[in-house]
């Protein structure tokens, strides 16, 4: 299935704000179908963790993780997460 619409978070060692973002984005009342992308960056807290533990539990949710990817990954990411 194609989705609608692709949002894309970018993190790197931003755990203090990613719940918050990741529970306001998934509160949004949308007749689309989505996907959201949690893009880490090599983050050294429990960032990715909770990425991954979230992707498990929402099936809108994706994560890839490299460290220092820059600009060119984070598009490859979200190409290859569909």
């Amino acid at each position: 299935m194609t989705r609608t619409v692709s949002v894309v978070v970018p993190v790197l060692d931003g755990l203090p704000w990613l719940e918050h973002q990741v529970r306001s984005l998934c509160a949004q009342a949308i007749d689309l179908d989505y996907e959201m992308v949690i893009a880490d960056n090599g983050s050294t807290d429990a960032s990715w963790e909770m990425a991954r533990r979230w992707s498990h539990e929402d099936g809108h949710l994706a994560c890839a993780s490299q460290k220092q990817g820059g600009r060119l990954w984070l598009l490859r990411c979200c190409r290859n997460v569909r």
